[in-house]
């Protein structure tokens, strides 16, 4: 044939060869191409790690029982905003006090989501966690809305930081008297409180901020046949406000011991359980002298409580501290505690 045929067919092979490969090429053709995938795989995962998209800790897990609520603690609202600014400051200083657990509002009813303060409350976890410190979850709930007062509450009890850690225990702030009927504000607390235990398991430790306990025996109208029994059912611990501080009969030592311990032993008879485990929250520290605050901590010993702090971090001055450090130092509640 002539030249004006056009190529011989040979070059046609060629360029087809040349652009798909021929088959004693592609073996290491492929092999390049896994290469390179697996590269770009490991790549990716890498980035993902660096920059959160990996897959998250397993859940944080407390340990069960009321350890969480022995031994000293404090108390950090939503509106200490110094403590907010700066966590691991805060957590620091907590730390040198010896402060065992801090007790963290997560929120309340008011507000629209269930940790109001997502970043610090991470950064405090984490900070308190690496100094051997526990976190305790407080909510306030106000027994109206009981489905928004589970969320939330379960959605503290879920919070989890990047870090993997978690709060060691989560307590209801019961307070709120929205709900002004005493019966049907019982009623909706055993149900709000029921339903938060049915979510978290047998296993997962909570506290029960429950009114002062002195008053609710004083003023029958307060809040009249108040559940203690029930509540130790559901509640691995009982935490009373003991806001002795503003109490006539408790402005001294002796007056403050007389007052915490008789709290003390209305809920353990209320409860009819006389080892249920108590924390005790001595109140406003602004408003405890230090002769009081002996008292109490006296009471605390006698009462054999698992716990004690006084309400809040910020408004602690020296000589409190002083005080409950003595405390810490003389062995007081060192671990869960005696039974009664």
């Amino acid at each position: 044939m002539s030249d004006e045929a056009g190529p011989s067919p040979a070059p046609l092979r060629a360029d087809r060869s040349s652009r798909h490969g021929s088959s004693t090429d592609k073996p290491a053709i492929l092999a390049v191409v896994f290469v390179v995938l697996v590269a770009a795989l490991l790549g990716f995962g890498a980035f993902l790690l660096v920059t959160g998209g990996g897959d998250k800790p397993p859940p944080f897990v407390p340990e069960p029982g009321p350890g969480a609520y022995t031994g000293l603690g404090t108390w950090v609202d939503l509106f200490e905003e110094g403590v907010w600014a700066n966590p691991e400051a805060a957590v620091a200083k907590m730390a040198s006090r010896s402060v065992k657990t801090i007790y963290v509002e997560s929120s309340n009813y008011s507000r629209e989501a269930g940790v109001v303060f997502p970043e610090q409350t991470a950064r405090m976890i984490d900070a308190a966690h690496a100094a051997g410190m526990d976190v305790v979850a407080w909510y306030l709930p106000g027994l109206e809305n009981l489905d928004q007062d589970l969320q939330r509450s379960i959605e503290a009890i879920r919070f989890q930081t990047s870090a993997g850690e978690g709060f060691d225990g989560f307590a209801l702030d019961i307070e709120a008297m929205l709900v002004r009927d005493p019966g049907q504000r019982t009623d909706a607390l055993l149900k709000l409180s029921r339903k938060i235990r049915a979510e978290v398991g047998p296993a997962y430790p909570l506290g029960a901020i429950t009114p002062n306990p002195m008053r609710l025996a004083q003023e029958r109208n307060y809040w009249p046949d108040f559940p203690y029994s029930e509540l130790n059912t559901l509640y691995d611990v009982i935490m009373p406000m003991d806001y002795f501080g503003a109490v006539a009969e408790a402005s001294n030592k002796a007056g403050a011991f007389k007052y915490t311990l008789q709290g003390i032993r209305v809920i353990r008879s209320a409860s009819a359980n006389p080892g249920v485990p108590i924390h005790v929250i001595g109140g406003l520290a602004e408003d405890i002298t230090g002769p009081e605050l002996e008292g109490f901590l006296k009471a605390v010993d006698k009462g054999q409580a698992i716990g004690y702090s006084v309400y809040n971090f910020t408004t602690t001055g020296d000589a409190d501290w002083a005080g409950l450090q003595s405390a810490v130092d003389a062995g007081l509640t060192n671990g869960v505690g005696a039974t009664p």
